[in-house]
């Protein structure tokens, strides 16, 4: 019985063991002398930037979303700080580093929430730097992604894939889009003038 009884418990002890040691050990840093989880230190990176952000503070906030990538790269909040860096450059009127960090989430967080809306912002970024062509190829891609719901921001894309059409002198390739557009644009004499422009352009073809 008792051999038994001591049989029982040794298993019970390895079973134990073998289930503790397959378990990944959660990963911690240490922060001012304390040991925290990774995801708790980085979220309060995070947070202590946001709190600059939210406040206007750009440059400080700057330093601190980039020290945060430094210290904190494989975070959930990476997507983030990268979006919220593009959004800083962008308000700063520095277009070549907002592009660099929308083209980051686009091309190294596909599958982020913010990607659509990093998409959209590379193609703006693209159409301030005057390179139409990958202004027009990066909106149509957010045009395909683009929910429904936000008819406004698919006319403007739509707005700035024509214009970039045009640009390029492919002023037959722009008329669909200005047409698409026109239906979402809230203003109805931009409207209006964005139908009657797509119009005269496939009208000059049946003129050919």
């Amino acid at each position: 019985m008792v051999r038994g009884r001591w049989l029982r418990v040794w298993l019970l002890a390895a079973l134990s063991l073998a289930v503790f040691t397959g378990c990944p050990k959660q990963r911690t840093v240490v922060v001012d002398g304390k040991e925290i989880p990774y995801e708790e230190a980085a979220k309060n990176a995070f947070d202590a930037a946001e709190a600059s952000f939210s406040k206007t503070n750009y440059k400080p906030a700057l330093e601190k979303y980039e020290a945060f990538l430094k210290d904190f790269p494989k975070s959930s909040l990476a997507d983030d700080a990268i979006f919220r860096i593009g959004v800083i450059h962008e308000a700063m009127g520095d277009v070549p580093n907002a592009g660099r960090a929308f083209g980051r989430i686009v091309s190294d967080y596909p599958g982020s929430d913010l990607a659509s809306e990093a998409r959209f912002k590379l193609g703006v970024a693209y159409f301030r730097a005057e390179r139409w062509n990958d202004c027009a190829e990066m909106l149509k891609g957010y045009e395909k992604r683009a929910s429904a719901l936000d008819p406004k921001r698919l006319a403007n894309a739509r707005t700035l894939i024509a214009e970039s059409l045009e640009r390029l002198a492919k002023p037959l390739d722009a008329a669909p889009y200005r047409l698409r557009a026109a239906k979402g644009l809230e203003d109805a004499v931009l409207a209006q003038w964005s139908r009657e422009r797509a119009l005269k352009a496939l009208h000059g073809v049946t003129d050919v």
